[in-house]
């Protein structure tokens, strides 16, 4: 399994951080009574929202990973997550296969929705 690249910050930006403890359980509809709820995985897999700053060469780097180490943001990779324990490295995989940028300030803030698995 690949790694975050080493180049690429991981830090969130302030305020930028939210998560999902985790995803929603499926839900069937009865013909009566109560709604059925059924969770959708054994292995719990948080929703982890942030943003991070970086410069065009890291954003570069991240772009590659993405497109060609994670075959266009589809395999799982290991990374340093911040959460309730402090930072620690996670399984994780970007929840659409992708992340967006904006340019700010001669940078740039990207955005990432990530799946944590047992975060």
């Amino acid at each position: 399994m690949s790694a975050w690249p080493g180049t690429v910050p991981h830090i969130p930006l302030r305020d930028s951080f939210q998560f999902v403890s985790h995803q929603a359980p499926l839900k069937t509809e009865m013909s009566s009574g109560n709604v059925r709820l059924r969770r959708q995985f054994t292995l719990r897999v948080s929703i982890v929202k942030f943003a991070i700053r970086m410069t065009s060469a890291q954003l570069q780097t991240l772009e590659t990973f993405v497109f060609d180490t994670l075959d266009q943001g589809t395999q799982k990779f290991t990374m340093p997550v911040w959460g309730p324990h402090g930072c620690v490295d996670k399984t994780c995989q970007l929840s659409d296969g992708t992340f967006s940028a904006s340019p700010t300030g001669g940078g740039w803030n990207v955005t990432l929705q990530l799946n944590v698995e047992n975060y």
